[in-house]
């Protein structure tokens, strides 16, 4: 897959996921599109053209999220690092594949951002509505990331020889 497509479909995720997907939360608990996106094609593409989309997306949610420059970009590094690391031992037709790559990269990524909002606001929430919001938050990325990783992976390649 050639860069400008990789640059094009991080940016429309990356406005999906900062726009659209705010409308559709449960329980103020928004799907993580962009973390589904890059665990199914870093195991669908090779490390390096996974790491650049990782920080192809990173970047977009970085500038449109106001965050901070950087934040999603090392959490998505290290998530797509750590998931081809992992992927390449594990056999992508299992059912269970994708829901426990979501379900660490989830709980990673939340324990992530909780340790950033502490360390530049000081604030954090309680241990019970973490915990909810954590619960809620896998639940909802599973169930959002079984479909797209089922047609990802099922989606014929086509051979160059």
């Amino acid at each position: 897959m050639k860069d400008r497509y990789l640059i094009l479909i991080a940016f429309i995720i990356a406005i999906l996921q900062i726009t659209v997907l705010q409308f559709i939360s449960i329980a103020n608990v928004v799907p993580n599109l962009a973390l589904i996106v890059v665990i199914v094609f870093t195991i669908y593409l090779d490390e390096f053209k996974a790491l650049k989309f990782s920080a192809y997306i990173a970047l977009f949610l970085d500038v449109l999220s106001g965050k901070g420059l950087g934040v999603y970009l090392i959490a998505f590094i290290v998530i797509s690092y750590t998931v081809d690391k992992i992927g390449a031992t594990v056999f992508k037709d299992n059912f269970l594949s994708p829901i426990i790559f979501i379900a660490f990269s989830t709980v990673f990524l939340f324990v992530y951002f909780t340790l950033v909002d502490y360390f530049s606001v000081g604030f954090v929430h309680g241990f019970f509505w973490s915990l909810k919001v954590l619960i809620i938050e896998i639940a909802y990325n599973v169930l959002i990331g079984i479909p797209i990783y089922n047609f990802v992976i099922s989606a014929p390649r086509k051979k160059r020889y």
